[in-house]
């Protein structure tokens, strides 16, 4: 490679010193820059967000920081009935918590019937379960925080939602169509609920809002619910969150109740 510089009064970088390095995994790529400043040589080591699969899994970098090393899970070429998502994964003997799971990671993976979500994931993204027919149970980790748009909507086969204390927001259409869902438990931290979030649940006749967070319930969250449905919300909250469903388009047949 021809010998280029780089160069300010301040600093020179030469490209002979711009070493690219490939680990011997092959997985990771290391740039090593040394940096004249003033004189004073210093040696930075960057490392790429690069994809990388472990184990049929594939990741992706999104914290190289020493002290926040972490990934997301971006799929699986696994057809295991049961998927567990890890809290942590070693790449080149570093420990990397997981973090995230990503856009369409499993969107119409019919092999999947039950999904546990590690411990350090705090964000679904948008479509990650998307029409996953055979998805009959879902564990969720306590630091899950946000679940994106439509991320399990479609999964016929869900009948009861647990979510997380910690979680804040559920984006639109989060658990829309989903035929068979009876009965969904919204922790107690939750903020946002998104515009038909659980429209089309036809089946769902069991709701507990267990949060008194709540300030924005999008249009039709609960939309083509069960005519049967009674929605529980805190005995402090019901004048408020009557108020607040009614104005989301919520149907007359349903009960709010505390």
């Amino acid at each position: 490679m021809q010998a280029h510089a780089i160069s300010s009064p301040h600093i020179v970088i030469s490209l002979n010193e711009l070493l690219k390095i490939v680990s011997p995994t092959a997985r990771v790529r290391i740039f090593s820059v040394l940096v004249t400043t003033k004189g004073h040589k210093k040696q930075f080591h960057v490392l790429t967000k690069e994809k990388i699969e472990i184990k049929k899994v594939t990741y992706k970098i999104t914290n190289t920081d020493n002290k926040k090393l972490s990934v997301e899970y971006v799929g699986s070429k696994e057809k295991n009935a049961k998927i567990k998502i890890p809290a942590t994964v070693k790449i080149d003997g570093k420990t990397y918590k997981v973090t995230s799971v990503g856009e369409d990671a499993f969107k119409g993976k019919d092999s999947v019937k039950e999904i546990v979500i590690g411990k350090n994931i705090n964000k679904i993204g948008n479509n990650a379960f998307l029409n996953c027919k055979n998805l009959k149970k879902i564990e969720f980790g306590n630091s899950v925080v946000n679940i994106g748009e439509s991320a399990f909507s479609g999964c016929k086969s869900l009948t009861e939602i647990k979510l997380p204390n910690k979680l804040k927001k559920i984006g639109k259409r989060a658990f829309s169509s989903c035929k068979n869902l009876k009965q969904v438990t919204i922790g107690a931290g939750v903020t946002l609920i998104g515009e038909e979030a659980f429209c089309n649940c036809k089946k769902l006749t069991k709701v507990f809002i267990n949060s008194k967070k709540v300030k924005s319930v999008g249009k039709n969250a609960f939309k083509n619910i069960s005519g049967n449905a009674k929605i529980k919300v805190p005995d402090s909250k019901l004048k408020q969150y009557k108020k607040v469903l009614n104005k989301a388009g919520q149907g007359k047949k349903v009960k709010i109740c505390s």
